[in-house]
C-alpha cells in the first residue's frame, strides 16, 4: 500500500485522536448524514423505513421536524429519524 491511500491516511489520522476527539468526530459524521436526508426529501415522497419488529414500512412524507420526519403510513402518522428514510424511487 502506498501513503497515497486515502483511507490509510484517514486511519493513520483516527490514531492520532483521543476519545473525546473520535466521539466529535462521530457526532459530526451523524448530523452530516440527518442534514444530507433532510435535503434530499421533500414533502409528498414515498419512502421507506424498518420499523424493526414491525417490518418496512413504505409512506408518504407529511411533514419535516427538526429532529424527526413525520410519515404517513395508511392511516397512521410514525415520527421517524430522517437517517432511517430511504426515498422510494
Amino acid at each position: 500500500m502506498t501513503t497515497d491511500n486515502p483511507l490509510l491516511q484517514i486511519h493513520k489520522l483516527l490514531d492520532k485522536l483521543s476519545t473525546e476527539d473520535l466521539l466529535l468526530v462521530a457526532k459530526s459524521a451523524a448530523a452530516r448524514a440527518n442534514n444530507s436526508t433532510k435535503i434530499a426529501l421533500k414533502i409528498g415522497d414515498t419512502v421507506t423505513f424498518d420499523a424493526k419488529s414491525r417490518g418496512v414500512k413504505t409512506g408518504v412524507l407529511i411533514k419535516k421536524n427538526t429532529k424527526t420526519f413525520q410519515v404517513l403510513v395508511g392511516s397512521t402518522t410514525w415520527k421517524v429519524s430522517p437517517t432511517l428514510l430511504k426515498k422510494v424511487a
